[in-house]
């Protein structure tokens, strides 16, 4: 049966709504800007694609308006690629952690080519991946801020794709990596390196039997019964 979420009319950018079209046999969205709204250094930047693993971005100025149009053939948001990895049998840790590796270094190149990371939306709508490479893209947004740090912003993905997952041993590691980003305030050049070594574990460690993980994850509960565990919710995004 064919998965409706991967036929959507609107893709939702922070507080807009982005209308999907087919142009010139191309799947893109769009927004509009009111003309001079967009700092112009940000415009050649990214229409001259200088900031690699942006989705390609097109300018056009009408009706007094500036639209940008991204182009995402090819790839599907990461809200729908859980379905997929379950199908493909594919380890759901493994394969978020390397989309989560990617987003985070995708952030730090725009930050070198003077984007800002308020442009960046961390969100399972607005990360792209192409389901034959795992190639990870992100939508940049010029001019929508938020009131996060892009490093809360990353630890509210990370606690999205655990409730998207619906996988224990992401579940798992995905708190652990977010009360390490938040324990030792990590920048963005330590979040890579912590998952980058996240990432080489799960390889080499082998995931336990659910029963003998639920039995761990009870015994822990008992020992932790004077600090329950909060868990962040799925709608505090960053890109309000």
């Amino acid at each position: 049966m064919e998965d409706k979420a991967l036929y959507r009319n609107t893709i939702i950018l922070g507080s807009l709504e982005a209308r999907i079209e087919e142009i010139g046999g191309l799947r893109k969205f769009c927004i509009p800007y009111m003309v001079g709204e967009i700092p112009s250094y940000q415009i050649k930047v990214l229409e001259k694609r200088m900031c690699s693993r942006l989705l390609d971005m097109d300018f056009m100025t009408w009706e007094g308006l500036q639209w940008i149009y991204y182009n995402f053939s090819g790839y599907l948001q990461f809200a729908d690629l859980f379905s997929i990895w379950k199908r493909q049998e594919r380890s759901i840790a493994r394969e978020t952690c390397q989309v989560l590796l990617q987003t985070v270094r995708i952030v730090l190149a725009g930050e070198n080519s003077l984007l800002s990371s308020e442009g960046f939306s961390l969100h399972p709508d607005t990360v792209f991946i192409n389901p034959q490479t795992q190639e990870v893209r992100l939508a940049y947004v010029p001019g929508i801020p938020h009131k996060s740090s892009i490093q809360d912003c990353m630890v509210e993905l990370i606690a999205a794709s655990e409730l998207l997952s619906c996988d224990d041993q992401w579940e798992c590691y995905g708190e652990e990596i977010r009360k390490e980003i938040l324990s030792d305030n990590y920048g963005l050049k330590e979040i890579v390196k912590f998952l980058g070594e996240k990432s080489r574990e799960m390889y080499c460690r082998e995931w336990p039997a659910k029963s003998l993980l639920r039995e761990s994850a009870k015994t822990e509960a008992v020992n932790e019964e004077e600090s329950p565990k909060v868990r962040l919710k799925w709608s505090l995004f960053c890109h309000k």
